[in-house]
């Protein structure tokens, strides 16, 4: 349900700089998770918990 969620997020039309905004994980750190270079169920707890 987490993952499925911050999935959503990752998926939407949001900038990565907005989301950046919004909950402090970095911009760059999203752009990896959208362009698969860094891997979802690779992320720390307390960036997992910005993103839900």
């Amino acid at each position: 349900m987490i993952i499925e969620t911050i999935e959503k997020l990752l998926n939407s039309d949001l900038s990565a700089y907005y989301i950046h905004q919004k909950t402090g994980v970095t911009a760059s750190s999203i752009q990896r998770l959208r362009s698969g270079e860094r891997q979802l169920n690779k992320l720390t707890l307390d960036s997992t918990e910005k993103l839900y």
